[in-house]
């Protein structure tokens, strides 16, 4: 499958606008098409692909003990699913599960998630069965967080999640602790605050690795991923600005307050900084390998 927010991809069209430039005489484009394919390069290797992931997380993964002080009165625990590699045969196939999905599954159960603390594991996917259904079912048999455990399995991307997790949470529980992954948190932060939430951020596990000694500097496979990634959070966090305007005008009345004005949990002008202080507030893996949603 082709990906157009690969740094390779990019490179190559940068390539064809240098070639174009080139031929029509026009030095500043070529310098600048130039640039730019040493720059989508340079996403190929280590140091870049790791100095992008850095630029585009929230923060590094930190202690459920720091978490639970900074988030105090959280009404929930919301898990966001990180996508399928296949259809799966029952909510019991694992298998079907991404090694990113299992990644903050694994990490979550590190952490120890509080017992009472209810928690929503949020995801669909284009399936027949469910991505929560199966991840439900994977936390049961690790006995992962609370007993009190809800799935929300109509969502297919980012967006739509916060919307089905205010439908079934309703409007007596809109502050939450968000748990994802560090590449994915603040678009899904910034998603789920403007769909009404009061927002206390959850890094659960980064992809940043320090990149010591000149092997930084040689492309390989594993840092073209790491890039894609990375790309496809920040073009993600753009498409969602762009459309905010349309989300609301389409879910909005999920989030009302009876006989009030504002949506749940809003906050004056837009601006939510959190319970939290100790995480700061910024503005996203795969949802899925085989067909990422934005």
């Amino acid at each position: 499958m082709i990906s157009l927010y690969s740094p390779l991809t990019l490179a190559i069209l940068a390539s064809l606008l240098a070639l174009v430039a080139a031929r029509f005489c026009r030095r500043v484009l070529l310098s600048a098409a130039l640039l730019l394919v040493v720059l989508f390069l340079g996403l190929a290797t280590p140091l870049g692909a790791n100095l992008l992931v850095r630029a585009v997380e929230t923060q590094t993964p930190v202690e459920r003990r720091a978490m639970l002080e900074a988030c105090p009165e959280a009404a929930s625990l919301v898990f966001l699913s990180g996508g399928m590699r296949r259809p799966a045969r029952d909510p019991d196939d694992f298998g079907a599960l991404t090694t990113e999905t299992l990644d903050r599954v694994l990490t979550l159960q590190a952490h120890k998630p509080p017992k009472d603390l209810p928690l929503v594991v949020s995801g669909g996917g284009p399936f027949r069965v469910g991505e929560a259904e199966i991840i439900a079912a994977l936390m049961e048999r690790l006995d992962i967080g609370s007993p009190d455990l809800r799935t929300e399995t109509r969502s297919t991307s980012t967006r739509t999640s916060a919307f089905e997790v205010a439908r079934l949470l309703g409007s007596a529980e809109h502050r939450i602790i968000l748990a994802t992954s560090a590449l994915h948190l603040p678009r899904a932060t910034w998603t789920f605050r403007k769909a009404g939430f009061e927002v206390c951020p959850w890094p659960l596990n980064s992809r940043y690795v320090a990149v010591r000694g000149p092997a930084g500097l040689w492309p390989q496979s594993t840092a073209l991923e790491k890039s894609e990634r990375a790309l496809y959070e920040l073009l993600g966090q753009i498409y969602y600005r762009l459309n905010r305007k349309q989300n609301l005008r389409e879910h909005g009345s999920l989030l009302r307050k009876p006989g009030g004005p504002e949506p749940v949990g809003a906050c004056p002008a837009g601006d939510c900084p959190g319970p939290g202080k100790i995480f700061a507030s910024t503005a996203r893996s795969y949802e899925n390998q085989e067909a990422p949603n934005p």
